[in-house]
């Protein structure tokens, strides 16, 4: 700070000069000091509403990222779902029992394995979205067969 200062002259409310020395006393120092150091804080402009907005900024871009996750993840149980009702013979009514405890069973085994995956590290969505870009298929290299095997 520089030993150089210059004085000038401001006008107050009366409540705000009493706050002012209860604050410097409260503090130890002088009321000059405080008053510096307020006006600097505000001309540079790091008031709790600029860091507020900062923050809310922050939010919102991982909102818009958490959003595009959610439409890959949606998309993906919608081609799934069709995919599967496409390829799912119908099952006779009696053999819904045993297909019933089949499903139990399968679902279970099948619950296991994405708890594991959740416990490994970087999931699926990760690799498929980057930066909030979807992969091209042709950079992952895959693709949806079609029924006769041919790539769509």
């Amino acid at each position: 700070m520089s030993r150089l200062r210059r004085q000038i002259h401001a006008y107050v409310t009366p409540d705000l000069r009493k706050t002012l020395r209860v604050y410097a006393a409260r503090r130890n120092c002088s009321e000059s000091a405080i008053v510096d150091e307020a006006i600097k804080r505000y001309l540079d402009n790091e008031t709790d509403s600029s860091l507020v907005l900062r923050r809310l900024d922050q939010v919102n871009r991982a909102m818009g990222g958490m959003q595009r996750s959610l439409e890959v993840i949606t998309e993906t149980v919608a081609a799934f779902i069709e995919i599967y009702y496409a390829h799912t013979p119908s099952i006779a009514p009696a053999d819904k029992a045993a297909a019933r405890q089949e499903a139990a069973a399968r679902f279970a085994s099948f619950m296991q394995h994405v708890s594991t995956k959740l416990r490994a590290g970087p999931s699926f969505a990760v690799e498929l979205v980057k930066d909030g870009a979807l992969v091209e298929d042709s950079e992952l290299g895959v693709g949806i067969a079609e029924p006769d095997g041919a790539a769509p």
